[in-house]
């Protein structure tokens, strides 16, 4: 078991080496590669948070020290997502239900909310590339084709959602009432209530 896990450490690292090399072409990389093993200690998740856009902010800095404050910079950074995270779950149970909005004017039961506009997002991400490479036109049959994504997205199977096409197929929007009477409207990318 041992073996496996330090396979796992040594495959974590490569791709984030990989990317801090091709996003720094010159100069050796031995002080940061260093200071994100002794800072990450073959913890899995420190090495996660490494790869990717975390690399090449590594790649960024110049000494052992600015890399070493990089990666608990970016563990610092998740641990503020993982909380934020939390944080708006604990919202929508204490919210479930509750009628009104909150100091900013948003409706305070959010139920369904983040989930309605990732699945217009997605629709209107169709519409735009069937637009670009489909004559010119957007397309009012499109729903069927992309709908399976919705439920991926956290709708349920009945999702609701509406598709307005323009008799010209120049002009389209999208709306979906949420279980709490929110209407989400999306219009050429944008989701709005």
């Amino acid at each position: 078991m041992l073996f496996v896990y330090g396979f796992a450490v040594v495959a974590g690292y490569q791709p984030c080496f990989r990317v801090m090399r091709v996003s720094q072409k010159d100069g050796s990389l031995l002080r940061q590669r260093l200071a994100v093993m002794l800072r990450a200690n073959v913890r899995l998740g420190v090495v996660r948070l490494a790869n990717g856009m975390g690399a090449r902010r590594l790649a960024r800095t110049e000494t052992f020290r600015q890399a070493w404050r990089e990666v608990g910079a970016l563990q610092e950074e998740a641990r503020q997502q993982v909380e934020e995270e939390a944080a708006a779950m604990r919202r929508l149970v204490e919210n479930t239900g509750v009628v009104g909005t909150d100091d900013s004017g948003r409706q305070l039961d959010q139920r369904e909310f983040a989930e309605t506009r990732k699945a217009l997002r997605w629709l209107s991400t169709c519409q735009m590339g069937h637009y670009r490479n489909g004559g010119g036109r957007y397309r009012s049959d499109l729903l069927p084709t992309v709908e399976s994504q919705f439920t991926r997205d956290g709708l349920p199977e009945k999702h609701g959602v509406e598709l307005h096409v323009s008799s010209g197929g120049q002009q389209w929007y999208a709306t979906r009432r949420t279980v709490t009477g929110l209407v989400v409207r999306n219009r050429r990318g944008r989701a709005t209530t």
